[in-house]
Parts: structure tokens; C-alpha cells; sequence
């Protein structure tokens, strides 16, 4: 129980820290720091992939089942259907 507490919080905090990168990167670009701007919304975009890893770990704390999805790629199992790129 305390566990997926600790994780909700560090999303929480994740998901604040990215907003405000990408709210400082907004701010820089429209002064006109393109340069500085790139390296804030970079921040942002991998500050929410810790986010969002977090989130899952705390989804799986919390009882979820992991689901499998099919696979995306063409002619993986004999039974497939779907024609690949090259064929197309």
C-alpha cells in the first residue's frame, strides 16, 4: 500500500517537473533562445517517460495484469494474415 503511494507521488512530481520545462521551453523560444528552448522541452519530453514508467510500475503494485498485444509485424506466425510492406 505504501509503495503505490510513493510512486502515484513520484509521478505526481514527474508529471509537474515536465510541465514546467515544457512551459520554460515555451518561454525561451518566444524570447527567441531556440537553443536553450531545444534542450528544456528534451527535458520535458524524458522527465515524462520517467512518469510514465513509474506509472506503470505503480499499476503492477497495485494488482494490474500485464496484457500481451499481437505482434505488429507481418508474417510473425504461420496463421498471420496481414501482408508485409515488401508485398504491398
Amino acid at each position: 500500500m505504501w509503495r503505490t503511494q510513493v510512486l502515484t507521488g513520484k509521478v505526481d512530481a514527474y508529471r509537474v517537473a515536465a510541465r514546467a520545462y515544457r512551459a520554460l521551453a515555451v518561454a525561451l523560444r518566444e524570447q527567441g533562445i531556440a537553443n536553450y528552448a531545444t534542450t528544456y522541452h528534451y527535458r520535458s519530453e524524458l522527465v515524462d517517460r520517467y512518469a510514465l514508467s513509474y506509472e506503470s510500475v505503480a499499476s503492477l503494485a497495485r494488482g494490474a495484469s500485464i496484457r500481451r498485444l499481437p505482434p505488429s509485424c507481418a508474417g510473425c506466425s504461420p496463421g498471420c494474415s496481414v501482408p508485409s510492406p515488401a508485398m504491398a
